[in-house]
């Protein structure tokens, strides 16, 4: 992706609304579609989905409380795919932040601090096996714990910089720890240092998927986002990789689509391009639980 796309990308970005988790989401879909008619963005509307899960390591931390632990699966489930020159997908589960404070020029963040959910973050860190607490959820319970990328959970933090610029701060939740380790409250001020406007890039586990687990400013989210390097693959390519999670996945996915094209779509959409190359027929339609919000990104730009 070039650099003057994601320049004008940016700068669609910093004039528009952006002082709540999701008017930055939205902010952020029009200033995407403001670019290019070969990169898309759009948001459809979710609903809280819930999820029991018990610890991966024992003695379980005090502070999770009765077992199996419950919490909120995610703020926003990512979608990120393209068609060509082979067709790659991957999904994320996305904790959103925002943090009122201003700061200096990304270069000069190399901490940030917010508050979180300690649960939430145990979730997204840890990846445990999970269940749906609503029956009508056919969430697989290994999306997470089999997952090929850690950047399948996440946080991502928005904030203005001195300039009233705005900016987005991501990280994998396996970058983010509680600043006291030993408190034992729910809701904690969570800590992780930064590379400089820079990305943290690795190898997904021992494949060859690259995944961005931290940026410290818009431009590297935003090109780590259109370039499909956030989140865990779950395209066809991956099915001998995961225990099945990345084909369990897709027709969960398929469903979740499904359910959205069913409720919200009444155009041609990115749902309907693609729940056609999921290629999947008769998904389970009762999957409309997932996050509050999704957003879904296809990039084809050569």
């Amino acid at each position: 992706m070039s650099t003057p796309i994601i320049n004008k990308i940016i700068n669609a970005f910093n004039s528009g609304s952006c002082d709540k988790e999701i008017a930055c989401f939205k902010n952020l879909e029009t200033a995407i579609n403001s670019v290019s008619c070969n990169i898309t963005a759009e948001i459809y509307h979710g609903a809280k989905s819930f999820v029991d899960f018990h610890p991966v390591s024992h003695p379980a931390p005090n502070w999770l409380g009765r077992l199996p632990a419950r919490c909120e699966l995610a703020d926003l489930l990512l979608i990120s795919y393209r068609k060509r020159p082979a067709f790659e997908l991957r999904i994320a589960f996305l904790q959103a932040k925002y943090d009122k404070k201003k700061y200096k020029h990304p270069q000069c963040i190399n901490t940030i601090q917010f508050k979180a959910d300690k649960k939430q973050w145990y979730l997204l860190r840890y990846r445990p096996s999970i269940k749906a607490v609503k029956n009508n959820n056919s969430i697989p319970p290994n999306i997470l714990s089999d997952a090929i990328c850690s950047t399948v959970g996440a946080f991502i933090v928005f904030s203005k910089l001195n300039n009233n610029n705005n900016n987005i701060i991501f990280c994998a939740a396996d970058n983010i720890n509680p600043l006291n380790q030993q408190t034992t409250s729910r809701y904690v001020v969570f800590t992780t240092s930064l590379k400089c406007c820079g990305n943290k890039f690795r190898p997904c586990s021992q494949y060859i998927f690259n995944e961005n687990q931290i940026s410290a400013c818009t431009y590297g989210f935003i090109s780590s986002l259109i370039n499909v390097q956030i989140g865990t693959p779950i395209d066809p390519s991956t099915d001998t990789m995961t225990n099945g999670a990345a084909y369990d996945s897709r027709i969960w996915l398929a469903g979740v689509l499904d359910s959205i094209a069913n409720d919200q779509v009444n155009r041609k959409s990115l749902v309907q391009d693609l729940r056609e190359a999921l290629d999947i027929d008769n998904a389970p339609r009762i999957t409309a639980n997932t996050t509050k919000t999704i957003l879904i990104i296809r990039n084809d730009e050569e």
